[in-house]
């Protein structure tokens, strides 16, 4: 197991659950606000006691016909574009792209995760932000640098490129250098 709750298998086996979806058809790493667009989303921003204390934020129905669901995301969250990512995910997988939205979807806040599905869910927004072949081949120039490039600028830059958090950029690379060990090793 991975510090995720994932084996690498399970990561693999979402990786190309990913590319096979209609999101790699869209293309990756894109925004949260293009990718609803595209996909007939709407993004609304709350206030912080809108939603349930232990929710970043929520895919629900939307009373709007012209969008096939409503995302509704906390204010403190809207600077990471992972919690309305995290509710695209859920769109894709859970209720299909041209599809209305049903039911109620949350994405909790971090520590609050509950379930491998939401694990998963967690696991294909972080790849769909950081893509397994943009990190694969940032590893590969940095460890080719000559000289050695600054780790730090290296992380730093990855951070500022993806929108993301050091701590998020870190696990993607763990998990890009774990798989990549395992698929070469089964070629």
């Amino acid at each position: 197991m991975f510090n995720n709750g994932l084996s690498v298998e399970k990561m693999i086996e979402l990786e190309d659950k990913l590319t096979q979806s209609p999101l790699a058809e869209i293309g990756f790493a894109k925004t949260d606000e293009e990718l609803a667009k595209i996909l007939g989303l709407e993004i609304v921003v709350v206030h912080n006691d809108e939603l349930p204390r232990d929710t970043e934020a929520m895919l629900t129905p939307n009373d709007n016909p012209r969008y096939f669901g409503l995302i509704q995301v906390k204010q403190k969250y809207r600077h990471s574009v992972f919690a309305c990512i995290h509710e695209i995910i859920h769109y894709v997988f859970d209720v299909g792209c041209n599809k209305y939205v049903q039911e109620t979807f949350e994405r909790k806040i971090r520590g609050k995760t509950k379930g491998s599905h939401e694990q998963e869910i967690n696991y294909m927004a972080a790849s769909y932000s950081m893509p397994f072949i943009q990190i694969k081949e940032a590893i590969q120039n940095y460890n080719d640098s000559s000289p050695k490039a600054d780790e730090l600028v290296f992380i730093h830059d990855l951070c500022k490129r993806y929108g993301q958090g050091r701590e998020s950029v870190l696990r993607r690379i763990r998990e890009v250098k774990r798989i990549d060990r395992i698929r070469t090793a089964k070629n």
